[in-house]
């Protein structure tokens, strides 16, 4: 029975304020409305009455859903939908959905029903609220078109409940793959089972057979034991003999290497007395030998100070000279200057006389009488009041110009003082610059005579220099004894040193291609890195480098021949390698561990790459941790820190501080032999150094050598000072030009200032003189002048031109004063005073160092008599040592013949003992075979019980033990007893072959099973017990198989047939459509057999074009595919209506056409409800629901509804 959507109650809901009721709804309806009035809000309101969950709803929570009441207006509590759908019964379905602030209910026709009832009843109408086939959200549709065909089989499923057999369906799937197992599992056990049932059969006879084999095996075993206990015994018989005679020689020889020690012991007493005594001897001379030495350096210094004083004393005088000339040539100008301020002033005082004299000659040209007095007066009050304003601007100005006229006053001056002080500057430069070329002159004339000087003394110059050459050799072999003793602190502890070296020594020399060990060739560039070198080259890093496999394996023959320790190899040519990947370089942080390696030859690069591969070092555990892990997201890194923590890509981390410190100890090491190398070759060179050093003082010529040199270094020093103020003095110059300069400018500035100013006072004079005519020109006519200005101005002329000549007397003063107060800052008498004072120290400093250099010279001849008395008697000494030595050594061979003899016997004595330690040893250890084998040996006295087990006795301990012990070889037959070694030996290996022949007979028996029978019974109950599980497990399967094939079925025929209803209604709707018979819509099932499984293919040919995939497709084709698949679907269950929120949006005018035509053909099987802004839609449809949104003053907004049945208008009427 079809039913539509009738009518929509709203009450409170978003923003739909009070109750609102929407209907009668028509089959084919549009709502529109502006964006943001509610239309998304309406069709919300549907999904909401229709069981929609909250969050599909654009809301957290139910009572964000109730509509916002206004500002002082009481608040809903609570909103509901209602929706009324007809069916074509006449009869109507209510469903009514209410939500408060915190809870929701639901009402069927007025009737309170749980949710299941709720959703049920619509789901009786059509409409699957999970599965949404009737409404499509704004936007959706292409997502549909575009679903992969997984999603498309659960779109599917959901629609056509399949999905309601889904669990029941995976659970039973499993519970088929459990008894499956349990099932193979049963068959094996009873499988297992027979095979044990047979094998117990067997145990019995194996049995047998065995304690047989047992038996003749203790017997043989037994024989072997007492063959051989009696044939050591024998033996050590033997040895007793042999030692006895061995100690008695020993004494002999003892004896008389004891008298021959004696004699030996007192002759190196006398060598060593006379080797004291001429230590001694040694000891002076080295002592005198220093003390002339400490001498020398004096004299010598003294002599250069004398020259140097010399030198000094030259230089003082020239400089007093110079300061005297100096002081002369000042005087002078300060007299010249007091010549010249005395004529200024006198020129000055003549001028003024001259005035005084001109203005009592002069008086006034014009006298007036009273009456004209007054007249002018009057008129010169009228004049002033007429240009009052001007006179104000005429004296504005002219204090401006004066202020101006003191400020370029005032600059002119600083600009004068500025060009004293860098006169002042310039002469003190000259002066430097004299100095210099003096001082260089100086060192130029030395150094000539210095070279002319070392051309005569060449061979002083070379003991001088092999002196220096042997000093700093004592203190390079002194560094290199130091570092020795530090790298031996820690070789008991790395005693293998020396083995490896050797090792190392003896491949070299045989073998070409053998470079080193690695560690030898290369180091860290620092010494932080030497953990981590240690860390990631591991067992690499004592292995030896070769330059072919074939040197390796040369290498390893000559260690196995001389049964030494194994080692590691690199062959060059055999090792493969990967390249370092250059790409962690730049990663932050962290450098490769190759980069911190430094190694020679470059040809071991290989090997270098090949045991630090692309591993990376860190500074810090966190930093390697980050770079290992954090770097790349589909990768990990190798990184080590500096600590020796190792971060490996597989996972590994790996460390130990202590060990890693331990073993980094191995680079310090590799030092001590080119340590000692060095030592040695040190220690020749000094010898050979010390032979060519003369012990005679160094001739006078090299003295003056000495002197010559630290005069031209303090002469130099001078140079650099006097530079060094040249450079100070250039800097202060440009500093005072600068300042120059920026006055330069601001003294025109101001010069332009005045003049500006001099133009206006003009312009007023005129404008003042132009009022004072007309004022004053009757007056001027009557007293006969031409103006009034002849009349005032003679005076004023002559008084301005007084006043300039006076500024001009003013300024010559000025500078000629500056100039005298400068030369008076120039203080020539000090620097007289100086030098005097400077040469007369140097005489004395001259004096002393002439009486020193003479004491000097007495102590060193001294010194040197005493010296070559000390090395006369040392010479004799040395022939007494000399002679003490031959016959020491003479008394040394004798006594080393002793010695080789005493050692050859006490090495053939040891060699007996320890033959019978070992048989002795021997004979306890088969005594105590025996005793744990529990092999029963015949004794005449004695117990194998006494015998300590895991002990080894001495001799003294096996008398009380093991030689207490006799045994009765009675049972051993005599064929076995008095026979040659040879024949010992082939009898033992006969009875070791029996004994061994037997064991392996056992060894292939299995030890039987006591417990046999016991192992029957259980197996066969174990047999009948997995019989009943076997088929009790087949039983379950069979029931499983059944429930899985019904439920697969169910789940089969309710997916397909939506499946085919859809595959036969789509091609029909999407023909429909699009009006076209060239469109094709296809729906197919990935897997036939089980579709849901798998995807679902839904492909579409569009009018026109080749078949395409649906992504390419465009978006209103993709939106057109859309409506098909829905279309379909939706026919599927008669829903009853169908929701659309703005699914033309992709499309244009045509295809929207197509869709309204289609879709008002199809409202008598369904209706439909969209939401459009489109007019080619709304303008086909039945009727429009038309929302807007109404606001108040001091009110929410609110949204309107309004109806219109368009059906009323004819089609014409568009």
């Amino acid at each position: 029975m079809r039913a539509i959507l009738h009518q929509v109650e709203l009450k409170d809901f978003k923003t739909y304020g009070g109750k609102v009721l929407v209907g009668p709804l028509k089959s084919f309806m549009s709502v529109i409305g502006p964006n943001g009035t509610g239309k998304s809000n309406f069709l919300e309101a549907i999904l909401f009455a229709l069981g929609a969950k909250i969050d599909e709803l654009r809301v957290n929570r139910p009572g964000e859903l109730i509509h916002k009441a206004a500002t002082g207006k009481p608040a809903s509590k609570n909103a509901y939908v209602t929706v009324v759908f007809k069916h074509d019964d006449g009869t109507f379905s209510k469903f009514r959905r209410l939500a408060s602030r915190s809870a929701q209910e639901y009402l069927f026709n007025g009737e309170a029903v749980s949710l299941g009832r709720y959703l049920s009843e619509l789901k009786n109408l059509g409409i699957n609220v999970k599965g949404k086939n009737f409404f499509v959200y704004q936007g959706r549709v292409e997502e549909i078109a575009v679903m992969n065909a997984k999603e498309r089989t659960a779109l599917f499923e959901e629609i056509s409940g399949s999905n309601e057999y889904k669990k029941e369906y995976e659970q039973l799937k499993v519970e088929m793959s459990n008894i499956g197992s349990e099932t193979q599992s049963n068959f094996v056990k009873q499988r297992t089972f027979k095979n044990e049932y047979k094998d117990a059969k067997l145990m019995r006879k194996e049995a047998q057979n065995f304690e047989q084999l047992s038996k003749d095996l203790v017997d043989k075993t037994t024989l072997l034991r007492l063959f051989k206990l009696f044939h050591i015994d024998e033996a050590y018989k033997i040895h007793q003999e042999k030692k006895s005679e061995k100690d008695k020689l020993l004494e002999e020889e003892k004896s008389t290497k004891k008298a021959d020690e004696a004699k030996l012991k007192r002759a190196k007493k006398s060598l060593g007395v006379a080797e004291r005594a001429l230590a001694s001897m040694e000891d002076q001379v080295q002592e005198k030998e220093k003390e002339i030495n400490k001498k020398l350096p004096k004299l010598l210094k003294d002599k250069e100070q004398l020259s140097h004083i010399g030198k000094k004393i030259s230089t003082a005088q020239l400089s007093l000279q110079q300061a005297q000339k100096a002081h002369e040539k000042h005087a002078d100008i300060m007299k010249s200057l007091g010549r010249e301020l005395s004529k200024v002033e006198a020129e000055q005082q003549s001028y003024e006389n001259q005035i005084a004299e001109e203005s009592i000659s002069q008086g006034r040209d014009v006298e007036l009488e009273q009456s004209q007095a007054d007249e002018y007066n009057e008129l010169k009050r009228q004049a002033i009041r007429s240009s009052v304003s001007i006179q104000q601007q005429l004296e504005t100005l002219t204090r401006e110009l004066r202020a101006a006229q003191d400020q370029i006053d005032c600059k002119k001056r600083k600009y004068t003082e500025l060009e004293i002080k860098i006169k002042q500057r310039e002469h003190e430069k000259e002066e430097e610059i004299k100095r210099l070329e003096k001082i260089s002159a100086h060192i130029l004339s030395n150094e000539k005579e210095l070279e002319e000087l070392k051309e005569r003394s060449i061979s002083a110059t070379d003991i001088t220099v092999l002196k220096r050459q042997m000093d700093e050799m004592q203190h390079e072999l002194n560094e290199v004894l130091s570092e020795l003793r530090d790298a031996q602190s820690d070789r008991n502890e790395h005693s293998d040193l020396n083995r490896k070296y050797k090792v190392m020594q003896k491949l070299k020399d045989l073998y070409p291609g053998v470079y080193d060990r690695l560690i030898n060739l290369c180091e860290p560039i620092h010494s932080k890195y030497k953990i981590a070198l240690t860390k990631v080259m591991g067992k690499w890093v004592d292995a030896i480098v070769v330059d072919k496999e074939t040197t390796a394996r040369l290498c390893i023959q000559f260690l196995k021949a001389q049964m030494m320790q194994p080692e590691v190899f690199l062959p060059l040519d055999y090792i493969e390698v990967k390249p370092i990947r250059d790409a962690l370089r730049s990663i932050k942080g962290a450098s490769l561990v190759y980069d911190v390696i430094r190694f020679n030859p470059s040809e071991i690069k290989k090997a270098v790459v090949f045991a630090t591969k692309s591993v990376l070092v860190c500074e810090t555990d966190k930093e390697a941790s980050q770079v290992a892990y954090e770097t790349y997201p589909d990768r990990q890194l190798d990184v080590v820190s500096l600590d020796g923590i190792y971060y490996q890509k597989s996972g590994l981390i790996s460390g130990g501080m202590n060990h890693l410190v331990q073993k980094s100890k191995q680079w310090d090491e590799k030092l001590l032999n080119q340590l000692k190398e060095r030592k040695e070759h040190l220690t020749e060179s000094l010898k050979s150094l010390a032979k060519q050093i003369r012990l005679e003082s160094e001739s006078n010529v090299s003295l003056e050598i000495k002197g010559y040199n630290t005069r031209i270094a303090v002469m130099k020093t001078d140079v650099e000072k006097t530079k060094s103020k040249i450079a100070s003095v250039d800097m202060t110059l440009h500093e005072l030009q600068m300042k120059l300069q920026d006055l330069e400018p601001q003294i025109t500035e101001a010069e332009r200032e005045i003049q500006i100013r001099d133009v206006e006072i003009k312009r007023l004079d005129r404008q003042l003189r132009f009022i004072e005519d007309d004022v004053f020109g009757q007056f001027c006519q009557n007293i006969g002048v031409a103006n009034i200005r002849a009349y005032e101005e003679g005076g004023l002329r002559s008084q301005k031109e007084r006043l300039e000549a006076r500024m001009e007397f003013e300024e010559r003063k000025t500078r000629i004063q500056n100039e005298i107060e400068y030369q008076k800052t120039v203080d020539t008498e000090a620097n007289i005073k100086r030098w005097s004072d400077e040469v007369e120290i140097r005489l004395e400093a001259l004096a002393k160092a002439q009486r020193a250099i003479e004491e000097h010279d007495s102590f060193i001849a001294t010194d040197q008599s005493e010296l070559e008395q000390y090395k006369e008697q040392a010479a004799n000494q040395k022939k007494e040592v000399a002679s003490a030595k031959q016959a020491k050594h003479e008394l040394e061979k004798i006594m080393k013949s002793k010695c080789e003899a005493v050692h050859t016997l006490q090495q053939e004595l040891l060699s007996v003992e320890s033959e019978m330690e070992r048989l002795i040893n021997a004979r306890r250890l088969l005594l105590i075979d025996c005793k744990a084998e529990g092999i029963v040996i015949p004794l005449l006295q004695g117990d194998l019980e006494s015998l300590a087990a895991g002990r080894s006795e001495s001799t003294s301990e096996t008398s009380s033990t093991a030689s207490d012990i006799v045994i009765d070889y009675g049972d051993l037959p005599d064929n076995l007893k008095n026979i040659d070694e040879e024949i010992v030996k082939e009898n033992e290996e006969n009875l070791k072959h029996a004994v061994l022949s037997l064991h392996k007979k056992l060894g292939s028996l299995k030890v039987p099973n006591l417990r046999a029978e016991e192992t029957l019974d259980e197996t066969s109950k174990k047999l009948r017990e997995t019989a009943v599980e076997c088929k009790e497990s087949r039983e379950k399967a069979k029931q499983i198989a059944e429930n899985f094939e019904r439920i697969k079925r169910k789940r089969f025929d309710k997916y397909m047939d939506l499946l085919d209803f859809v595959s036969e209604k789509i091609d029909s709707i999407y023909k429909g459509i699009t009006q076209s018979n060239s469109a094709m819509a296809l729906i197919s099932a990935e897997n036939p057999e089980e579709p849901y499984l798998s995807g679902v293919r839904y492909d579409c040919i569009v009018p026109g074009k080749a078949c395409k995939p649906m992504e390419i497709l465009s978006g209103g084709e993709k939106t057109i595919a859309s409506l098909a698949l829905l279309l379909a679907i939706h026919q599927y269950g008669s829903t009853p209506c169908l929701i659309l929120d703005e699914v033309d949006a992709a499309l244009d005018n045509t295809n929207i056409g197509k869709v309204v035509r289609y879709l008002s053909q199809m409202k008598e099987n369904f209706q439909t409800i969209a939401v459009s802004l489109r007019g080619e839609y709304f303008g086909e449809v039945d009727g429009l629901v038309g929302i807007t949104r109404h606001l108040q003053d001091g009110d929410q907004p609110k949204s309107l509804v309004f109806l219109l049945d368009l059906e009323v208008y004819p089609r014409d009427e568009e």
